[in-house]
């Protein structure tokens, strides 16, 4: 699928970036089975089959919510599903074996759920500032003319450099965000010369170069 796999291949899949994040967050493998060849995971597709015989067939009465749907997949899943007895498991319950070898090797679950990103690619202009989203940000001058691939999360605009992080940035609604820091030295001194630092500097030579500055 196009929001797991950018580019399909038999030895170098490509993963879709955010995907990619997700399984490295987690802690998962992500193992894409050949596009086109359903039998490389016919594991996974044969309990479909099951499950819209057993849970879905004959319902009759529609959920209210998705929490109803969840607490009626979830007393399926205890009740139903995991009491048949299963052949590949000589037998035992489904939910017996899951509580006696599965579930003690799980690992729990991150304290925070993972927070979804989109990735962008952008041109850094000869004013220092990158369009991301119709947002205006600032990266250090070295890398004018240059393309990064820019992470925006919620609350954060990340930018990288052949996958080096070179700038962050709380993210902006709409407008433009400047970090002078971003700028080379001399354009730096030129934007500190502000009304206040030159009223400062004439306030040092005297009171009549104050007035004339003022």
């Amino acid at each position: 699928m196009k929001t797991g796999v950018d580019r399909p291949d038999l030895y170098d899949p490509k993963i879709n970036k955010s995907y990619g994040e997700l399984g490295a967050y987690y802690q998962l493998l992500i193992d894409p089975a050949r596009s086109g060849k359903p039998r490389d995971k016919a594991r996974i597709e044969r309990p479909m089959p099951y499950i819209r015989d057993s849970f879905w067939r004959g319902r009759e009465d529609s959920f209210a919510s998705v929490a109803d749907m969840e607490a009626a997949a979830l007393h399926w899943c205890e009740q139903v599903a995991g009491q048949r007895q299963c052949r590949p498991l000589e037998g035992a319950a489904t939910l017996t074996v899951f509580h006696t070898v599965e579930q003690p090797a799980l690992r729990p679950l991150r304290r925070h759920p993972f927070e979804l990103c989109r990735w962008f690619r952008a041109k850094v202009g000869p004013d220092i500032h990158c369009s991301v989203d119709k947002v205006l940000y600032s990266v250090p001058w070295k890398y004018v003319g240059k393309h990064l691939s820019v992470r925006m999360t919620v609350n954060l605009v990340q930018f990288f450099y052949d996958g080096d992080l070179v700038k962050t940035h709380v993210r902006k609604p709409r407008g433009k965000q400047t970090d002078l820091a971003d700028y080379p030295p001399e354009k730096i001194a030129f934007h500190m010369r502000t009304p206040a630092w030159c009223r400062k500097q004439a306030e040092q030579i005297g009171p009549a170069c104050l007035t004339v500055i003022d």
